[in-house]
């Protein structure tokens, strides 16, 4: 007994053949389909790009009007972003969910960040963050995950000096 399945055919009919067939496609016909397939996902990535590019203009724009041209031009050289909380000062770093709390002797490095955050722009990362520390350290506090202690670096130190200056 022979079974078959089920193929497409032409775009207007499907075709059943044997299991056992062998069944040849030209090389042309393959590389115009790989060519086809090339164009639609270069397509596709060029307008995710762009999309991309604007989300991540809309999100500097926002953290712009958020803090002042000082601290904006400091985000930008740094990566890193100065919040000042109730209890503590943060250094929210741009490129990562990595926060630094500095604490009178010490810097508590923890981890918090956006649900699927690799969804959206790093500065929308940093908007937020920036956000639920202002409104809700407390809760930050519990919520982040600590991943350790640490004395601050020279540069953390520096930009402290900068800042507190």
């Amino acid at each position: 007994m022979t079974d078959y399945v089920l193929s497409s055919g032409t775009t207007t009919s499907d075709y059943w053949i044997s299991t056992t067939s062998t069944i040849t496609m030209s090389d042309y016909w393959i590389t115009r389909c790989e060519e086809t397939r090339s164009a639609r996902v270069g397509g596709i990535n060029k307008q995710l790009e762009s999309e991309k590019a604007s989300a991540d203009l809309r999100a500097i724009r926002l953290l712009q009007n958020l803090i002042t041209d000082e601290e904006f031009t400091i985000y930008e050289k740094t990566g890193r972003l100065l919040v000042r909380g109730r209890q503590f000062d943060y250094l929210i770093n741009r490129d990562s969910g990595q926060i630094a709390r500095v604490e009178k002797d010490k810097v508590v490095d923890l981890c918090m960040h956006l649900e699927n955050y690799h969804d959206y722009s790093k500065h929308d990362n940093v908007v937020a963050m920036k956000l639920y520390l202002e409104g809700r350290e407390e809760q930050f506090n519990r919520e982040a995950n600590r991943c350790g202690e640490r004395q601050p670096s020279e540069m953390e130190q520096d930009l402290l000096r900068v800042v507190n200056a």
